[in-house]
């Protein structure tokens, strides 16, 4: 397939503006909120050091779990399924998914107690875990209810609740920080205040979209869905202990002061791949339909543009990484965190794999083969364990790193071997070639600059010159004639 836009893959302008307006909304207001939870991030590392940043940290991956748990992969399952369903089927599909959530947070609330009662952290840790839970456990809810939204792609007003929501918390906590003088447990208590204001929005949002919320609590029908929706639910929940592994691996190892170190340079990467994985989330319906409707080429056109937006994305993460952040992390944090300026640039090679990774995850799951891509997420998780767990001691907080890497690698190959079943995969392996072609040009004339110029900058300037010279120059981007009829 020649070079072409990503809008001229579309079925029409429409289509494409839809998806574009989308994937701006939920990435905006998504860094809007990110970069204020930066903010909070380094306004806690400031006041409570490494070993604090550690506490926050494993609270937040303990919490990441009980989102996983308590969202159950409703929300993928929910939009594949409400993108083809009547008005009348899609409001009693979404009563029945929130009554089944509902059930599960329960339970999940059970579960996180006798975890904390087994595990018998401090009090101050456990109470940090207990408020990001539940903030997580809300946020999860209100996901579900947002699903009509989502399906009938009307992401801004979502994303616009999520970011005032977000702020509102972040900034409380803030307050409480620098005006209060308060611990960074008591710190926290906005945040499950600020997730019960969120599902407020959310079924607000429900509503209008899809008529009064008829919630039913039914054990059959709520079996029913599980059958259906576990594939998802596996997936959210190993991708949660993919991305937190090696978190909990260096608090276990190395304690909390290596786990903070770890987390303050892994937050630019989670930073950074927001427009990645909104973007993904912005075509997904559309995905769907043409799969839906046995339209291979639709499918193959927007799976190849798909692919090239999310690599370009993934290419200016991994520059960014590389020469750019390692630039703020002291002035950011303080000097206790001068060894994250290493571990940022080796996290660099990160930002084009997963994006690669999830690129290739939705159209996986689009295509339905969601069982196979949840095997291929677990061996992916033993791979990280096993190759952190071996190096963690040899070579410190790096070794999570190569493992990340290792298993990046392994978990992408796999997909695009199980996707070769579904469509042609020519195409994009043609594309992420000439990619790695455009980025390995690009980092070593940034390299090259670092090491025979004086100025700081200059080298930042000419890999980001470099990358966008050549992604235009080789055609792998075009801008998109949008007024054509």
């Amino acid at each position: 397939m020649p070079a072409s836009a990503f809008g001229e893959t579309m079925k029409d302008r429409k289509s494409f503006l839809t998806v574009l307006s989308n994937a701006g909304w939920l990435t905006g207001t998504r860094l809007i909120g990110d970069l204020a939870s930066l903010f909070l991030f380094v306004i806690l590392a400031r006041h409570f050091g490494p070993t604090g940043i550690g506490q926050y940290a494993y609270g937040l991956a303990i919490a990441g779990f009980v989102y996983a748990l308590v969202l159950f992969g409703l929300e993928e399952y929910g939009i594949r399924e409400c993108s083809r369903l009547s008005a009348e089927e899609r409001r009693v599909f979404i009563g029945r998914l929130v009554g089944t959530q509902l059930g599960t947070m329960a339970l999940v609330s059970l579960l996180l107690l006798g975890f904390l009662y087994i595990r018998v952290p401090s009090a101050s840790t456990a109470l940090i875990v207990i408020l990001l839970a539940g903030h997580q456990a809300m946020q999860a809810l209100a996901r579900t209810l947002f699903v009509p939204a989502f399906s009938q792609q009307s992401m801004s007003g979502p994303a616009i609740a999520e970011l005032v929501s977000r702020v509102i918390v972040i900034c409380a906590a803030i307050i409480l920080v620098l005006g209060a003088h308060t611990s960074l447990a008591i710190s926290l208590i906005p945040f499950p205040i600020g997730g019960f204001l969120i599902v407020i929005l959310a079924a607000a949002s429900a509503k209008r979209h899809n008529g009064a919320l008829n919630v039913t609590v039914n054990w059959r029908e709520s079996f029913m869905i599980f059958r259906s929706v576990w594939p998802f639910s596996a997936s959210e929940i190993v991708d949660q202990m993919y991305s937190r592994a090696g978190l909990i691996l260096l608090t276990l190892i190395l304690g909390e002061q290596s786990a903070g170190i770890f987390a303050s340079s892994l937050k630019f990467l989670e930073v950074g791949i927001v427009p990645i994985f909104f973007l993904g989330i912005a075509v997904y319906p559309t995905l769907s339909r043409l799969f839906a409707h046995s339209d291979q080429s639709g499918l193959l056109q927007t799976a190849d543009s798909y692919y090239r937006a999310s690599l370009f994305a993934g290419g200016l993460l991994a520059l960014g990484l590389y020469f750019v952040v390692p630039l703020l992390v002291v002035p950011l944090f303080g000097e206790e965190f001068a060894a994250s300026e290493s571990i940022v640039k080796s996290i660099a090679v990160l930002g084009p794999l997963i994006a690669m990774n999830m690129a290739t995850m939705r159209l996986l799951v689009a295509t339905h083969l969601q069982v196979r891509m949840l095997k291929i997420q677990f061996w992916g998780l033993v791979i990280l364990v096993v190759l952190s767990s071996a190096l963690v001691p040899i070579i410190g907080v790096l070794g999570v790193v190569v493992g990340l890497i290792g298993s990046e690698i392994t978990i992408v190959f796999l997909y695009l071997k199980t996707l070769q079943g579904r469509m042609p995969i020519a195409n994009l392996v043609k594309t992420v070639m000439l990619f790695a072609a455009v980025l390995l040009a690009a980092f070593f004339v940034g390299e090259a600059f670092t090491r025979f110029s004086h100025s700081l900058w200059l080298p930042v300037v000419a890999s980001m010159a470099v990358f966008g010279a050549l992604i235009v120059g080789t055609g792998y981007l075009r801008i998109p004639n949008i007024s054509r009829n």
